[in-house]
């Protein structure tokens, strides 16, 4: 390379290649017997009865469309935000009060721990795992959505009898 006398496209590519090959040789790719087993994740269709208290969620798919969670808390809050875009007035029904289940954790003035899902549509995600899964299959049921719309992505349950 250092005798070359001109230094145009061909002359350069051949350096490139030369150089490519040193540093490979130099510094060889890792080698790994590394295999992606693509099933990180456990998923459950609201739509499937499935204890799952306890698990912890990833991200949620809802009318074809991924989202990612950090908790049970984002992803009711994300699914009834999409559901208030799709129809202003499906949730507006839970606002008053008395209003049978899921009512109880709507309000139409914030509180605290309320989120607003809607100008004036709050709702308290404060329940557990299965009391939100229970609110949302209502919801989806009076607003004729079908509960396969909506499924979780849940973190793979550690085997606890395992010993490692």
């Amino acid at each position: 390379m250092k005798d070359q006398d001109t230094w145009g496209v061909t002359e350069l590519s051949k350096r490139d290649e030369i150089m490519r090959k040193k540093f490979l040789e130099l510094w060889p790719m890792p080698s790994s017997d590394f295999s992606w087993s693509g099933d990180s994740f456990d998923e459950y269709g609201l739509d499937e009865v499935a204890d799952l208290t306890g698990r912890k969620i990833a991200g949620y798919s809802f009318l074809g469309t991924r989202y990612k969670a950090k908790n049970w808390v984002d992803m009711i809050i994300g699914v009834l935000s999409d559901i208030n875009d799709l129809d202003p007035v499906a949730l507006q029904k839970y606002v008053p009060e008395g209003t049978e289940f899921p009512g109880r954790y709507f309000s139409s003035t914030p509180e605290e721990y309320y989120f607003q899902i809607a100008p004036g549509v709050f709702f308290n995600p404060g329940s557990s795992t299965q009391t939100k899964q229970a609110a949302l299959r209502v919801i989806f049921g009076n607003i004729g959505l079908n509960e396969n719309e909506l499924s979780f992505e849940l973190y793979k349950a550690k085997d606890t009898d395992s010993k490692e």
